[in-house]
């Protein structure tokens, strides 16, 4: 689907779809940084969280640059909703991935 080959309308109803469960995603995100806020200081104090969900414009651009691989975006790109942990030592940062891969799934 990629360049002369790419269809517009299976780009359009992609991005359609994800921005109508993009609110979702943001639902998702709120929780997931609450959960890590609220437990990620047990093994790093003053660890720094973030999580973010992709945009509009970065879902389109991936979709098109990976229609060849994929044909359903929104259930098969992994990154449509992330956060980051950042931790100050080194020390911090074994007890803080036990905890996430005890929680999460991770990918």
């Amino acid at each position: 689907m990629v360049g002369d080959n790419l269809d517009i309308s299976w780009v359009n109803s992609q991005v359609a779809e994800f921005s109508d469960t993009r609110v979702r995603y943001k639902a998702l995100s709120k929780f997931v940084t609450k959960i890590l806020m609220s437990h990620v200081g047990e093994f790093a104090q003053h660890a720094m969280v973030a999580s973010r969900v992709k945009t509009i414009a970065s879902f389109t651009e991936k979709s098109i640059r990976q229609s060849g691989q994929i044909s359903d975006p929104i259930r098969q790109l992994t990154d449509l909703c992330g956060a980051r942990i950042i931790v100050h030592t080194s020390d911090q940062l074994d007890p803080v991935c036990k905890f996430l891969e005890k929680t999460f799934r991770i990918d």
